[in-house]
């Protein structure tokens, strides 16, 4: 039994076809078709460009988190502001809707969770 290497259907192999003429050149007679001397260059892909980030927040020599007190206008007011948010409250237990306590002094602030006082 013979094997078809090919259908019926479809064409059998041809020559490639030339490149096409570069636009706007008409072809004087009696002058091969246009080909390119040698195939083109295959680009590198570019270098990622690496960026490096700055943390969103600063730490002392301690080790402590650093926040800067923000204003919030209110009115011809303004008043200072302390915005604290992030994964690190949830891990120390402040979850969100979670009750706190926030106990003052003279430059410092104390939230403790309500409940463990």
């Amino acid at each position: 039994m013979r094997h078809a290497s090919r259908t019926a259907s479809s064409p059998a192999p041809s020559v490639p076809a030339p490149p096409p003429q570069p636009p706007g050149l008409p072809l004087p007679a009696g002058l091969p078709p246009y080909q390119p001397l040698c195939s083109p260059r295959r680009r590198r892909a570019p270098k990622p460009i690496i960026i490096e980030r700055k943390p969103r927040y600063r730490r002392s020599d301690r080790g402590e988190r650093m926040l800067t007190v923000a204003m919030l206008p209110e009115g011809d007011d303004r008043l200072p502001m302390i915005r604290m948010r992030g994964g690190w409250l949830a891990r120390l237990g402040f979850e969100i809707g979670t009750r706190i306590v926030v106990s003052e002094e003279r430059g410092r602030i104390v939230l403790t969770l309500a409940g463990e006082e």
